[in-house]
């Protein structure tokens, strides 16, 4: 099969999906571009040109991996490294209010060794317990 001439494509107001479905598609996506892909079918993951092999650091400084089938996947099909680690070493299911704290305080290292589960709660104060507080319960700078 042979795609047509981008004249041809755009004539009629359709254009021709490029992720190979075939499917047509408006020529002119909601910003008003030259529109490549269905919504939906551009590539991802290993597919895309950017894939830079499932690894990244979030904004707050942890290790991140793509595994889109984890049952504590973001919005993006990434997980925190730490929990996939200390869940596949200890062949447990983390739950939601478990939190994985890092002994050494490195977001970074993700040895076994440095990694220790324990409530949300208990994260939370055992970061900030020697932080001193007003009259109201808040927190003093």
């Amino acid at each position: 099969m042979t795609l047509p001439t981008l004249e041809m494509r755009t004539s009629h107001g359709l254009t021709i999906c490029e992720c190979g479905c075939g499917e047509t598609m408006p020529a002119i996506n909601m910003k008003r571009q030259l529109a490549r892909f269905k919504h939906g079918h551009n590539k991802n993951g290993h597919h895309n040109p950017k894939w830079r092999g499932g690894k990244r650091i979030n904004s707050q400084g942890y290790s991140e991996v793509y595994m889109p089938e984890h049952h504590f996947v973001n919005v993006n099909g990434y997980v925190r490294e730490h929990r996939v680690i200390y869940e596949k070493y200890h062949a447990c299911c983390l739950l939601p209010w478990t939190s994985i704290h890092h002994i050494d305080g490195n977001r970074l290292n993700n040895d076994i060794h440095n990694l220790e589960a324990m409530t949300k709660n208990g994260h939370h104060q055992h970061h900030n317990h020697s932080k001193d507080r007003d009259e109201y319960g808040r927190f003093i700078n």
